[in-house]
């Protein structure tokens, strides 16, 4: 089958390798869809550490599960299934609150274990969630992670309430997603910031009332000046920079909340 790895050295090549076999406890799944992130293209630029190379990269995909494991029975061949981005222990406290994204032990396709840019891709049937026929492969492929990691940042970690103001830092594909559910929510302004042109038209086109060019000149005046007040009630960061971070703290009004959902080996100083 072809698949992308990534080698030693940010490179990256699209090559025959073969076919993974489920084990015990495993599906292999025919991928027909898989999502970009962002991390994975600071994994493919070295900017994140891969642990073992070379790796098929990739951690968002969706297909239809085409062998089944010994003791796997609520899952089936043939049946549409998305992926979780990554496998986890399933015993540590974290797991077992739900928190799986904060599971010590995860292991993450693409990155710790071959992943979704692949024609199949093997899993454990525990990482595996049935997708209804109503929903495309192409929107499956990213709902577990671009999507979810958008809904858990704004909903559950911020709780944005009707008539808040809300600034998203880095609008890709993950924050774009942010914006949307912001607006669902209810929030009153919200304001989109980035470097991309292209990134600031998406937002605009996602709900965003005002987008600033984050190249500005002091840029947390006018984040505070576009979100009205003292600034925002919310601050939601999707870049992972040191500097964005330190940008988002400054910029939210006093009170508010931040969240952090860009990731990055930068540490943030915290001012006093």
């Amino acid at each position: 089958m072809k698949a992308v790895r990534l080698y030693e050295g940010s490179e990256l090549r699209i090559e025959e390798v073969p076919e993974p076999e489920s084990g015990p406890g495993e599906i292999r799944i025919a991928i027909q869809a898989a999502g970009v992130c962002g991390t994975d293209l600071h994994a493919a630029r070295g900017l994140l550490p891969v642990p073992d190379l070379p790796v098929i990269m990739g951690h968002e995909g969706a297909g239809i599960v085409d062998t089944v494991g010994e003791g796997v029975t609520d899952l089936s061949v043939g049946d549409r299934v998305l992926l979780l981005p990554s496998e986890t222990c399933g015993t540590c406290s974290a797991c077992q609150r739900g928190h799986l994204g904060l599971c010590p032990r995860a292991q993450i396709f693409g990155m710790a274990r071959d992943g979704t840019f692949a024609e199949k891709v093997v899993a454990p049937a525990s990482c595996a969630m049935l997708l209804p026929d109503t929903v495309p492969f192409e929107h499956g492929a990213i709902l577990a992670d671009a999507v979810a990691t958008a809904y858990h940042a704004v909903s559950t970690r911020a709780g944005i309430e009707g008539g808040e103001g809300v600034a998203v830092i880095g609008c890709g594909g993950v924050g774009y997603h942010a914006i949307l559910l912001a607006r669902l929510l209810g929030a009153e302004r919200i304001v989109a910031i980035d470097a991309s042109e292209g990134a600031l038209r998406r937002a605009e086109a996602a709900g965003a009332d005002v987008m600033l060019d984050a190249r500005a000149d002091d840029i947390r005046k006018a984040i505070r000046r576009a979100a009205g007040g003292d600034g925002p009630d919310v601050v939601i960061e999707y870049v992972g920079k040191k500097a964005t971070v330190e940008l988002a703290i400054a910029s939210v009004a006093r009170g508010g909340r931040v969240i952090v959902g860009g990731v990055g080996m930068e540490s943030p100083e915290l001012g006093p």
